[in-house]
């Protein structure tokens, strides 16, 4: 900018102008994302107490929340020994669970899962999925979800650690 009076003049314009203006090219803010992130990096007891306080005025928002949080192939980052002892529980539960619920995952996340099981349980479920025929994605997702839910209960009773990586509770 040669001039220092057009240079003055563009300052004027800019802070006329929004500070986040969402451009075609630009996805617009999602606060509901934004905070569904901000949850995945807090440490364990910091994601429960905040989602305690947030269910203590709006429950529903609390269990949309932490639906989206805790996920069906975040399972894969489960350690072997709390892998089994989810396993070994949803097994114990519903095996056809897991034959359902693995229909839609990841490659890595079924062979961890398939690994952690007995072969008897792990020969039943593989017979279950190629014989069962397709069935419907929400019925999938639904049987994902009460395998995370499982998996929530275990770690409320410090059995298994979700997220292994918590930043306030490192390992030693």
């Amino acid at each position: 900018m040669r001039n220092p009076r057009e240079r003055e003049r563009r300052r004027a314009a800019e802070r006329t102008l929004p500070i986040n203006p969402v451009s075609p090219t630009e996805r617009p803010f999602d606060g509901h994302e934004r905070t569904v992130g901000l949850l995945r990096q807090m440490s364990d007891a910091s994601r429960r107490t905040l989602l305690d306080a947030v269910a203590e005025t709006d429950a529903q928002l609390s269990d949309q929340l932490s639906r989206e949080v805790y996920l069906f192939g975040d399972l894969v980052q489960l350690d072997d020994r709390d892998m089994a002892r989810l396993t070994h529980t949803v097994s114990r539960a519903d095996r056809e669970l897991f034959a359902l619920a693995l229909r839609s995952c990841s490659a890595r996340l079924k062979l961890r899962i398939l690994q952690s099981l007995p072969s008897v349980a792990r020969d039943q479920i593989r017979y279950k999925m190629e014989t069962m025929g397709q069935r419907r994605l929400s019925h999938v997702e639904q049987a994902q979800h009460r395998i995370v839910e499982i998996a929530k209960v275990l770690a409320t009773d410090g059995h298994i650690r979700l997220f292994p990586s918590d930043p306030d509770d490192p390992f030693v």
